[in-house]
């Protein structure tokens, strides 16, 4: 038999699944419509958003800069993801 905690725990990580669904349907929804994207743009926009937790990063200290500095990196592997998935498909 679970404990109180245990059945908090499940309720929880599932509130949270269906919030994470729930965004991405939204998500989805705000593009509709949308052929394609300027490649400059989200490009640009990853290396920007990269850029501001990179600087983030440079001025905070301990934990909350590791996080920033984190995040940048995620954002720039995503933009680099992007690239090379989208040459792919023009071979």
């Amino acid at each position: 038999m679970k404990t109180i905690y245990e059945l908090q725990a499940e309720v929880e990580k599932l509130g949270n699944e269906s919030k994470n669904i729930s965004n991405k349907i939204d998500l989805k929804e705000s593009y509709r419509g949308v052929k394609s994207f300027d490649a400059d743009l989200v490009i640009n926009e990853l290396n920007r958003l990269a850029t501001f937790h990179e600087n983030l990063s440079i001025k905070n200290s301990g934990e909350n800069a590791d996080g920033h500095y984190q995040a940048a990196k995620e954002v720039r592997e995503t933009a680099t993801y992007i690239i090379r998935t989208q040459r792919q498909r023009q071979c």
